[in-house]
């Protein structure tokens, strides 16, 4: 699973940085990828899951975008079944990513951007908490 996800990493981030959109079939390969894992290692910890899925789904109703919602979710089914449910830190990496992304965008553009491209700063942050690992 994640020789799939460093794999389709950069199309996803590159579609995203262009378009504003993760286009669904990347999102079906890494489910495709993902079945198997889920199916060998299980769902890990049901109550870490359930929180991870209740945040997520409250910063999609904060307007984050359905790609994005989906790319966190199926991170998040892998890094639970996996065994490493480090939330917390993972939501982190990602959020001090998107902060990064955030203020080189305005400085580039010399004003806050309406919208903001979290695929590369997902597989950014994914890579830095998997490298705390």
């Amino acid at each position: 699973m994640i020789y799939a996800l460093f794999a389709l990493s950069l199309p996803i981030a590159l579609t995203d940085l262009k378009f504003h959109k993760i286009p669904n079939i990347y999102l079906w390969l890494l489910t495709i990828f993902l079945i198997p894992h889920l199916v060998f290692n299980g769902f890990g910890d049901l109550k870490v899951l359930t929180i991870f899925l209740s945040f997520t789904t409250l910063l999609l109703c904060l307007g984050m975008g359905m790609g994005d919602y989906k790319l966190l979710v199926i991170i998040g089914l892998w890094l639970n079944g996996a065994g490493i449910p480090d939330f917390p830190l993972f939501g982190t990496m990602i959020l001090y990513c998107l902060m990064i992304h955030c203020v080189l965008v305005s400085v580039y553009k010399r004003g806050l951007p309406r919208f903001i491209a979290m695929g590369p700063g997902i597989f950014i942050g994914l890579g830095l908490y998997l490298a705390t690992r």
